[in-house]
């Protein structure tokens, strides 16, 4: 190559900076050329260069150039809102002869887009913190470092967030050679700066005539919010000597939108059982009249005592993390309500949080596998309703696989009718019972089902494993007593289903619970006391407020003395004696008594008596004079003349 000479051309915008000029000998190990080797100038647009002799009358070495340019994105920056497409151009055109003097020329061109910041002469970030549910904005301003005036910052804040009041704080900034900042000294209440709170927005107006970048950090909170969109938006407005820019950027809060989510393995310390944990209310919203409703698959079995709630621990990220430490009371923070449809074993568990909630949740349950199979899915299904202004609704399902140890590959299913009678065969309603599965050692292990009688005294309990369980009853029919086998637990088998017989019956009796008194009279007889039973003594049977209790107004003793009473429920009483037997004095005396039940729940008879004295007269004969008179004999006869004895003599 020789009388090689080159021109750059540069777009509007851009400066060349002579002293970073440099060209560099590849052939030559990188070797930079000193500036007497060739002519550098300066032009209005750009430079020309050309070699000095002796490389001017020829060279094969292979050369790169380098060199540095400032740029000023005003001088194209029109404030026509294309702030993206802004680029510099650089135009690059050589010369030169080859060996036989034939000319040559070569041409390339090159666009260069400035870095986001620099294009849009600022920036706009945001972060969520999970845990405040505040979002802190970002706007960081002047990266071109123009000369500032009629500067201004202003920021609208969106109706679905809230302006933390007295957050905004300006700061001074060095842009980095990397094109990031570094934040400098607080400058929110320096001269020249003037931040304004309105309802709505944030205005900052910035001093004029500097050349320092700027930055605007601010909060806005999430708190009291329904938290369900898919990102929260910002756009902030930089306007510098008329010509504005929009420096927008969205925030993703932490499980926006996330009200219910669920989880479930087989236990690992019994894998009798399902592990469950609901996550309610992820995403921390603000939600009243919560309600979560699940519903396991008919092959599981929940009891209430076995649903917990906890409290969560929520990092900045938005980790969640069970609160063991945090225990919500039933009837208190929540309740739990568990339907059963008892021939199908399907369940409905209902939990209904009693006060606003704001944070996440979780609920936590073991369900029982009831399946007959080797291997089968357990499934669930969770229902969440809340209230913000709005109604919000979520469903999620969750499905395991569960493999049961005791099972067979098809799986056998069984079913049962308990009927509850009184000794009569009356069909006895609201008897309490429970089947369980039996321990090696016989004694019960897992709750399996339970329910009450109905009106027909039948409790039917289907899709059940074939095989022995306790049947144990825990609240009798009113006016009865539990039977001592039901309460310890009584052997009961399951059969299996057939294509017609299903549901066989299996009665169950109850005692109705007893009273008795025993009603007797005293006689002398040698000399001695004697007792003797009397029928036809008549009582009432009063309450603990003195009230005579319906049905038991006239109690009669029979022929063996008894006042049997039947079918009281548990509570305290009183018996009143109103008519005493023929020769016997009425004593009103009341004769209390509690009919109650031991810590097995049984209700043990009642047993009492009650004395009768028969009336007595002294008859005294004297004569005239007052002197007693021995040797009278008299008879004794009722008030219809009646002879009641005879042949009293007075001594």
């Amino acid at each position: 190559m020789e009388n090689w000479s080159l021109e750059d051309t540069m777009s509007q915008g851009l400066t060349f900076i002579e002293d970073s000029f440099q060209i560099i000998d590849k052939n030559e190990g990188n070797r930079v050329l000193l500036p007497t080797e060739y002519t550098l100038v300066k032009t209005a647009t750009g430079f020309q260069v050309s070699f000095n002799s002796p490389l001017k009358e020829g060279t094969d070495h292979k050369y790169q150039i380098k060199y540095k340019t400032k740029f000023d994105t005003s001088a194209i920056d029109n404030g026509s809102g294309n702030e993206g497409d802004i680029k510099f151009k650089n135009d690059a055109s050589m010369t030169w002869n080859d060996q036989n003097g034939g000319d040559h020329t070569n041409t390339d061109h090159k666009d260069v887009e400035p870095l986001p910041p620099f294009q849009y002469n600022g920036q706009k970030s945001g972060d969520y913190n999970a845990t405040t549910k505040k979002i802190t904005w970002t706007v960081a301003t002047n990266f071109d470092q123009q000369e500032l005036k009629d500067a201004s910052i202003v920021d609208p804040i969106s109706a679905d967030q809230k302006y933390v009041s007295g957050s905004a704080k300006v700061y001074e900034a060095t842009i980095n050679s990397d094109g990031t900042y570094t934040l400098g000294a607080d400058v929110t209440s320096t001269s020249g700066i003037k931040v304004t709170e309105g309802k709505n927005d944030i205005k900052v107006n910035l001093p004029d005539k500097s050349t320092k970048a700027y930055v605007l950090i601010f909060e806005t909170s999430l708190a009291g919010e329904l938290i369900n969109q898919k990102e929260y938006k910002n756009t902030a407005t930089f306007t510098n000597n008329d010509i504005s820019h929009d420096l927008t950027a969205s925030v993703t809060a932490a499980h926006e939108g996330e009200f219910v989510s669920k989880s479930g393995e087989q236990s690992s310390s019994d894998s009798d059982y399902v592990d469950w944990t609901l996550t309610v209310n992820a995403s921390q919203s603000t939600l009243k009249d919560v309600e979560v409703v699940d519903n396991p698959s008919s092959n599981q079995y929940v009891v209430p005592e076995d649903v917990v709630v906890y409290g969560t621990t929520i990092d900045k990220s938005g980790n969640i993390t069970e609160d063991k430490n945090t225990v919500l009371k039933q009837g208190v923070d929540y309740t739990v309500d568990i339907t059963t449809d008892n021939i199908t074993g399907a369940q409905v568990i209902t939990v209904d949080f009693l006060a606003e909630i704001n944070t996440a949740y979780m609920v936590e349950y073991r369900a029982l596998i009831t399946t007959d199979k080797t291997n089968d899915t357990v499934s669930n299904q969770a229902h969440i309703s809340g209230d913000n202004e709005t109604t919000i609704e979520k469903d999620v399902e969750v499905d395991v696989p569960v493999i049961n140890h005791d099972g067979t590959a098809e799986g056998t299913e069984g079913s049962v009718t308990f009927e509850k009678v009184g000794p009569d065969k009356e069909k006895l309603a609201n008897a309490h019972l429970q089947l369980w599965s039996i321990n090696a050692e016989g004694k019960k292990d897992k709750l399996i089902r339970e329910g009450d009688t109905d009106q027909n005294g039948d409790l039917k309990l289907g899709h059940l494993r074939v095989g022995d369980y306790l049947l144990i009853e825990t609240k009798a029919p009113a006016g009865y007593t539990l039977d001592e086998e039901l309460v310890k637990g009584k052997k009961v088998t399951v059969a299996e289903d057939g294509e017609t017989a299903n549901f066989p019956i299996q009665e169950v009796e109850n005692e109705p619970t007893k009273v008795v008194l025993k009603k007797v009279g005293m006689t002398i007889e040698n000399g001695e006391e004697v007792k003797n039973s009397l029928q036809g003594a008549e009582f009432k049977l009063l309450d603990d407020s003195g009230q005579t209790v319906a049905g038991y107004g006239q109690l009669t003793s029979d022929s063996s003395g008894n006042v049997t009473i039947e079918k009281l429920v548990p509570g305290k009483y009183s018996l009143v004696e109103t008519k005493a037997p023929a020769g016997y004095i009425l004593d009103p005396t009341p004769i209390e008594f509690e009919l109650k039940a031991n810590e097995e729940g049984i209700i043990s008879d009642v047993n009492l008596e009650k004395v009768n004295y028969q009336g007595s007269a002294e008859l005294i004969k004297h004569d005239s004079k007052g002197q007693p008179l021995s040797g009278a004999i008299f008879k004794v006869v009722d008030k219809s003349g009646k002879t009641i004895q005879t042949n009293l003599t007075s001594d």
